[in-house]
């Protein structure tokens, strides 16, 4: 009888091993994203509204480089994705996260606000874009100051391939979105200020 006890113990401890690995194996699966979590590394960002559902994002730290545009799911969310990463930005809390669509791993998770000036730094004097419109006939009023009360000194037309130099938070509209970018066009050379919803950035893929 004590050696039928024996056997009775030993095969009831047996079920208990199995359940104390899988736990030690989930603690070891969590701890790269805390890692990522803390890193607090806030990368070069550019982002310009180009309409009330998107708004063109690049996003850049060292060998890191998204370019893509944002497009609302719902309430204030706005998602990108690439084959990699899902970038996804509130514009409420402003707070941006990049994943590893695979992993499921945060490579950011920062604060960014639209109205920023310069937007983090980015070089906005490199970056060539292209004049847009419903209507392609349309002339764009090339205005002399960030609002379209101000005068004009000539107009462009969609296509023409225009210099990014800086972009500033439309105020003509309580609450707007938009912003207006100084920009130079390349072949006449004129600089002036056009708002965002008739720009295309590299980020919309042209």
């Amino acid at each position: 009888m004590k050696f039928q006890a024996s056997l009775i113990a030993a095969t009831c401890s047996l079920p208990l091993i199995p359940t104390v690995l899988p736990a030690k194996a989930d603690i070891i699966n969590a701890q790269p994203r805390l890692i990522a979590a803390q890193n607090h590394i806030i990368p070069t960002t550019y982002m310009t509204r180009q309409n009330e559902n998107e708004i063109a994002v690049q996003i850049q730290e060292g060998e890191f480089n998204f370019r893509g545009t944002l497009r609302r799911t719902q309430g204030s969310m706005y998602i990108a994705e690439d084959w990699q990463v899902r970038v996804m930005y509130d514009t409420q809390t402003h707070h941006v996260v990049v994943i590893n669509k695979k992993t499921g791993t945060e490579y950011y998770n920062y604060v960014f606000s639209m109205n920023q000036s310069n937007n983090h730094g980015a070089n906005a004097s490199t970056r060539i874009a292209i004049l847009k419109a419903n209507n392609p006939n349309t002339q764009i009023n090339l205005r002399t100051r960030p609002t379209i009360n101000s005068s004009t000194n000539g107009y462009g037309v969609p296509g023409d391939r225009v210099q990014n130099l800086e972009c500033r938070q439309d105020n003509d509209r309580p609450g707007s979105d938009l912003n207006w970018c100084r920009v130079r066009f390349l072949q006449s050379g004129a600089i002036g200020w056009i708002r965002s919803d008739f720009i295309n950035f590299p980020s919309d893929g042209f």
